[in-house]
């Protein structure tokens, strides 16, 4: 009679398997680009539109610097509410950092010409997937998918 619709909540990677899987995307095609992509949705759970979403702007100053916070616009939340997340880990600001390198001057100089900037971090959509191609390789390889929980 009735029905109970249970959703399963997604699987947390442990810390070695985490690594794991930033290794395998170093032989991806954008390697720097997809750890970073991962240690976004890591670090901070954020969804996937939301990564995609994410600019270059809302992780660094016109300066060059890193902001201490990212800050999710209305228009890409779930929720339509603006959201902070603390940029506080070691590993995601280090791979901020690597990716950060080449853009610095080109973010310089667009903010300086009109004042934004609308390169996503994460890249063109078509190019997007590759990280999750990683994971479920992982997982397949793994067999984690199979473990449930």
């Amino acid at each position: 009679m009735f029905r109970i619709n249970v959703k399963k909540r997604a699987r947390i990677l442990t810390r070695a398997e985490f690594k794991r899987v930033l290794k395998v995307c170093t032989i991806t095609r954008e390697a720097i680009r997809n750890q970073l992509v991962l240690c976004l949705s890591h670090a901070l759970g954020l969804r996937v539109t939301e990564l995609a979403l994410i600019t270059i702007r809302d992780v660094m100053h016109p300066s060059g610097n890193i902001r201490a916070e990212l800050t999710m616009r209305s228009e890409i939340t779930k929720n339509s509410r603006v959201r902070n997340l603390p940029l506080s880990s070691d590993l995601l600001l280090h791979h901020l950092e690597l990716y950060l390198v080449p853009h610095r001057a080109r973010h310089r100089r667009a903010a300086g010409q009109d004042g934004r900037v609308s390169r996503t971090v994460a890249g063109s959509a078509s190019h997007f997937l590759e990280p999750w191609r990683a994971v479920r390789a992982f997982d397949q390889e793994t067999s984690l998918g199979d473990r449930g929980g």
